[in-house]
């Protein structure tokens, strides 16, 4: 006689094995998309300020970044009174602030929340502190989640174990 088919045991078998690594991956692709969403906040803040930077050297403006918790902002400094905040007479790079998806900005440096960082027309941003750092407050691992800002550069980094330090990359 000639078996054809599959029992039973064997199909409740391979739909077992199918579910589990349905779920594995199912947990794996989750942490891969958190991190992937916190790389992502951290470079396009990046590339923001690299944006004002050069808006303040090409068209000798200065520019102003107002990062709050959740949220930060760019403003061209139109009506050149160069003063420590954006104005009534400033313009905003884009309507409205762009809002953090991923996570709370947390302050590595001494500095607090609200701050406002001036880049004036040769690309600095004068500061009584030497460096400033903030992260995106996280519990997981991603390669990129902090910006250091000191007078003449904007790097992207990665905190250490404790958040406590910014190292960049």
């Amino acid at each position: 006689m000639k078996d054809e088919g599959m029992t039973l045991v064997e199909l409740l078998v391979v739909i077992s094995i199918i579910g589990i690594l349905t779920v594995a991956m199912g947990f794996s692709f989750e942490g891969w998309m958190g991190r992937y969403r916190i790389e992502s906040q951290i470079r396009c803040m990046y590339s923001d300020l690299m944006e004002a930077r050069t808006k303040s050297m090409s068209r000798k403006m200065w520019h102003y970044m107002v990062l709050n918790t959740n949220n930060y902002q760019i403003f061209e400094d139109t009506n050149s009174n160069f003063g420590s905040m954006p104005d009534a007479g400033d313009i905003s790079l884009w309507p409205g602030p762009k809002i953090l998806q991923s996570g709370q900005l947390k302050m590595i440096s001494a500095d607090k929340f609200p701050l406002t960082l001036k880049i004036d027309t040769r690309g600095l941003i004068p500061r009584a502190a030497a460096t400033i750092s903030f992260r995106i407050d996280n519990n997981r691992d991603p390669e990129f989640d902090c910006i250091l800002i000191d007078e003449a550069r904007i790097r992207i980094g990665k905190t250490d174990m404790t958040g406590a330090v910014c190292n960049a990359k």
